[in-house]
């Protein structure tokens, strides 16, 4: 699996909310067959923001031909979770450590925290 993209709780919420931009960069990445993580973590959170619509386009993301949801992996949890004092977020501590062992960029709203969550100079692309 190619996986160019990792989308964190706040890249979910936008795409729920019909973000243009979200939908873009989806639909370029799939164009180009690669694959685009959402980790099961940053759906929930998502979720539980939701309104019923948002949650029906959070269904629509999560089967989207190139969307892979990925489990929270209780091998990962303990570092997750120290993780988590340092992203502010456990879906951006999950979804920063998803783009580091695909190697791919992170997808945010809040790029400041990303960047904290990231090793110096990783690519965070800004939604």
């Amino acid at each position: 699996m190619s996986v160019t993209l990792v989308l964190d709780t706040t890249a979910a919420t936008a795409y729920s909310r019909e973000s243009i931009a979200v939908g873009e960069l989806i639909g370029v990445i799939s164009d180009d067959h690669d694959t685009i993580v959402l980790p099961a973590v940053c759906l929930a959170e998502a979720a539980a923001l939701a309104t019923d619509d948002e949650l029906a386009m959070l269904n629509v993301l999560a089967s989207l031909p190139g969307v892979a949801v990925t489990p929270f992996e209780p091998s990962t949890a303990i570092a997750i979770g120290i993780h988590t004092a340092v992203a502010g977020s456990l879906g951006l501590a999950t979804a920063a450590r998803e783009a580091v062992v695909f190697d791919a960029q992170l997808a945010t709203v809040d790029v400041e925290a990303a960047r904290k969550a990231l090793p110096d100079d990783w690519t965070v692309v800004e939604i």
